[in-house]
């Protein structure tokens, strides 16, 4: 749903929504466009926090080639602020490159919060925004809130989602297992098509911000089937369980489609070659058992059924 036919001023959007995402564009001072993202990852938001903070988290997201430079600038525990230098990749049509962008980014983990702002003036002339995760509640989806400044500082103090609980598992079967995460991208370029071809940078921006968030989702997937590209605890933690699962399933006794374990398989093919020892005359052919669940002739099922003819299949 949004606001088509004319360009968008400023404190006026364009907005889109689906069950597990929403999407608000705006054009406020001082910025040619800017993209507000909520969606729904399946993963606690400690977790997604880990891996927006990352050192390596480039190698999750398809816009980003590589970092040049990551430096520490202040450490004070929970919170840290760091220069980041990375090479990103833009596309415009049937042109692509790539160009570096120098970040100062603030890591607040009590918060749940990641602020982001252009250190040095490049490809883009201003460029400001912020992450933020918190546990997933769908009013907090569809709430309208749009507040952050011009300057997409993040949200103040005392609507920032704390993260101390989050990862504790009486929180989590509260709805703390999915995380509601945002993220504001405001931009400005050296140079501002006019309009009506501003729509053009109004797309790809959208496009930027939706991809980040794919990339984010494709990589709560992998890690959940014990693949995740990054060491991270959720990552050891899910890989870890699935191991597990898979040690108690090798440890339990086999059976077959119909429910007989692999000792009283073996009994019945004991019980069908003596059979055939001592009845020559009604010597019938031997099939591996592996085969006889997919077979569809009667008779395999009459071999396995108990009866006067002997009943069981040979074991190869």
């Amino acid at each position: 749903m949004g606001n088509a036919g004319k360009k968008p001023g400023e404190g006026e959007s364009e907005s889109y929504g689906d069950n597990t995402t929403r999407l608000v564009v705006t054009q406020p001072q001082g910025f040619a466009v800017k993209v507000d993202l909520k969606g729904k990852l399946e993963l606690p938001p400690n977790d997604v926090y880990d891996l927006l903070t990352h050192p390596e988290n480039h190698k999750i997201f398809q816009g980003i080639e590589s970092i040049v430079e990551r430096k520490v600038l202040n450490d004070k525990g929970r919170v840290q602020k760091v220069l980041l230098v990375h090479k990103a990749r833009w596309k415009l049509l049937i042109f692509s490159g790539t160009f570096l962008t120098h970040m100062h980014v603030e890591q607040d983990k009590g918060a749940g919060t990641v602020s982001f702002s252009l250190a040095k003036v490049g490809m883009m002339k201003d460029f400001a925004g912020f992450w933020s995760v918190q546990p997933y509640t769908q009013q907090a989806l569809e709430s309208a809130d749009t507040g952050s400044s011009p300057r997409s500082e993040a949200p103040s103090k005392q609507s920032k989602p704390a993260l101390a609980n989050s990862s504790n598992p009486d929180r989590q079967a509260e709805g703390d297992a999915a995380t509601l995460c945002r993220l504001e991208q405001s931009i400005l370029p050296n140079i501002t098509p006019p309009w009506p071809l501003d729509r053009l940078l109004k797309g790809i921006a959208v496009k930027q911000v939706r991809g980040l968030m794919d990339d984010l989702r494709q990589e709560v997937g992998r890690i959940k089937a014990g693949k995740a590209t990054l060491d991270t605890a959720a990552g050891r933690r899910f890989k870890a369980s699935l191991e597990d699962g898979n040690h108690r399933l090798d440890q339990q006794p086999r059976s077959n489609s119909q429910g007989e374990s692999e000792a009283a398989t073996r009994e019945r093919g004991r019980h069908f070659m003596k059979f055939l020892m001592h009845r020559p005359e009604q010597r019938i052919a031997v099939v591996p058992l592996r085969l006889l669940d997919a077979y569809p002739v009667p008779v395999c099922r009459e071999l396995w059924t108990p009866g006067p003819r002997g009943a069981a299949a040979g074991i190869l």
